[in-house]
């Protein structure tokens, strides 16, 4: 009975952590501006951030999906659907 609540206490701490974590921010703000055309970012400075911060695969899965949950709550219609886009190219190549 123990193990029962122990996988969405994991789950709910980790995304208690990235939430606090501002590279989560800075990278919601990146998949955005990126998928609005903007040029101040770039797909490179993403690389950048995830490489620098030494993640592995699932870690790249797993933040670029917290960080589209994030940009859910700036961003909706066409613009969530690039950043989705942009995001699973993302977690295709990691």
């Amino acid at each position: 009975m123990f193990f029962r609540g122990l996988i969405p206490n994991f789950f709910h701490a980790r995304n208690a952590r990235l939430d606090q974590d501002r590279d989560q921010h800075h990278l919601a703000s990146m998949l955005i501006s990126i998928a609005a055309g903007r040029d101040e970012v770039t797909r490179a400075d993403i690389a950048a951030l995830l490489h620098g911060k030494g993640c592995s695969r699932a870690q790249v899965v797993v933040r670029m999906n917290h960080a589209v949950g994030l940009a859910g709550t700036a961003v909706s219609g066409d613009d969530h659907e690039r950043v989705v886009a942009l995001a699973r190219e993302f977690t295709a190549s990691a």
